[in-house]
């Protein structure tokens, strides 16, 4: 059973712990700022100099890294790992293409894990990727998930109704 509450206590006092400083973003983010949508993972951007400092801290609930992760959006460095059901990724900032389904090729994301407003998520206070950097990326992206979460953050921050 995924404890997704536990989970992101869990991470967060490891990033502090270790001072490893970082943001939430992905669908995660969304969730923050309010939508009410299924989850699939936690997504922490972290500096790429410190993706290895929380290998040893993490080591026991790794799954996958850290190395590169491929598909047919992302090309991101990262770790993946999952603690009591829930998978979390801690990406490398500064290591992220993805492929923008508008221009037809892959870009580069600048991601900027210090550039967050602070929002409280499960009582503890913590960087959040900007409402209008998660609308640009996801726009570009275009999954499905990824519209739904444009849509809801354009209507309920930008008053803009459909996409």
């Amino acid at each position: 059973m995924r404890d997704t509450r536990a989970a992101f206590l869990w991470i967060v006092g490891k990033l502090e712990k270790n001072r490893v400083p970082f943001r939430i973003t992905g669908g995660f983010a969304v969730r923050a700022y309010g939508s009410s949508r299924g989850l699939a993972d936690i997504d922490i951007e972290v500096p790429k100099e410190k993706l290895e400092a929380m290998r040893a801290a993490v080591e026991p609930y790794i799954i996958f890294g850290p190395r590169v992760y491929r598909d047919r959006n992302w090309r991101i460095r990262l770790i993946t790992l999952r603690y009591r059901g829930q998978e979390i990724d801690i990406c490398a900032a500064g290591t992220a293409r993805i492929y923008d389904k508008n221009a037809r090729r892959w870009v580069r994301l600048n991601i900027n894990p210090y550039d967050a407003v602070r929002k409280k998520v499960f009582g503890k206070t913590v960087r959040v990727t900007r409402v209008g950097e998660l609308i640009r990326y996801k726009s570009k992206l275009r999954r499905r998930v990824d519209l739904k979460d444009v849509e809801f953050l354009k209507k309920k921050y930008l008053g803009v109704a459909g996409i």
